[in-house]
């Protein structure tokens, strides 16, 4: 076969959804836990292991690990806790 027909492999062309959701999930943002809101269901600890424990003691979710999440993460958990304690601070 020549060269010239060969074929070369190509990557699957992105679409514009594929693209948004590239973007969205380099975004960080940080979250903050509401002591006074947290009911201690663990759900946030849960869903993200490295970034969440709820404290054996206090019966309260403490935030561990790296100090910031992808954006989708963050506001799935904010969206999966039924207190309402996390949420999103501002960047500095």
């Amino acid at each position: 076969m020549s060269p010239e027909n060969q074929t070369q492999p190509t990557e699957p062309a992105k679409d514009s959804a594929d693209a948004d959701s590239d973007s969205s999930t380099s975004d960080s943002v940080n979250l903050v836990v509401d002591a006074n809101r947290c009911i201690g269901a663990g759900q946030c600890e849960m869903l993200a292991p490295d970034h969440f424990r709820v404290d054996d003691d206090s019966a309260l979710a403490e935030f561990i690990g790296q100090d910031s999440l992808p954006a989708t993460e963050a506001e799935l958990l904010i969206d999966r806790c039924p207190s309402g304690a996390l949420s999103i601070t501002p960047q500095r």
